[in-house]
């Protein structure tokens, strides 16, 4: 798919993930240092491969995801060329590998802002790893996330197959 429709190819580990994992929920957390006070961030949406329920590639596709961030606002701030949006969380922060061939595998995440004491202070892109394998090794479940949301299963989350 990236390589026909967006011309670079994804990275061996990622396409290895995605063909497992398909898109849908991880529910774990990443340690990001350069956004203290809050370096503890989630990526948990997975954009999926192929089609949406509609037969479209729209929101929440891998393909749909990375034709309408070329018209996101962050795009004008930080050059998305090469970096495909591969999952979210509620705030809209986004993870994206690099599919670039001079820093092709390594993984960026854009974080906003909260206005707020003592949360983030200003928006944040950022290299979290050097490819998708260092990625996947450093996530851990975040216990006040897991004690705040309960067991997760795949089975109630609404983009998994089969979910409510």
């Amino acid at each position: 798919m990236a390589k026909r429709e967006i011309g670079l190819p994804l990275s061996p580990a990622y396409r290895s993930f995605l063909e497992a994992a398909g898109g849908a929920w991880l529910d774990y957390s990443v340690r990001v240092p350069a956004c203290e006070p809050e370096p503890l961030q989630s990526f948990d949406d997975l954009h999926q491969l192929g089609r949406d329920a509609g037969g479209e590639y729209g929101l929440g596709t891998l393909l749909g995801e990375y034709l309408h961030s070329r018209d996101w606002w962050i795009a004008q701030k930080v050059s998305l060329t090469g970096l495909l949006p591969i999952a979210r969380n509620a705030g809209n922060d986004t993870l994206f590998p690099d599919l670039n061939p001079a820093t092709h595998g390594q993984l960026h995440a854009f974080v906003h802002v909260i206005s707020w004491p003592g949360y983030l202070g200003s928006h944040v892109f950022t290299k979290i790893a050097d490819d998708f394998d260092t990625y996947l090794d450093s996530l851990f479940i975040d216990p006040d996330m897991a004690e705040a949301h309960g067991p997760a299963s795949p089975t109630t989350h609404p983009r998994v197959p089969g979910g409510r």
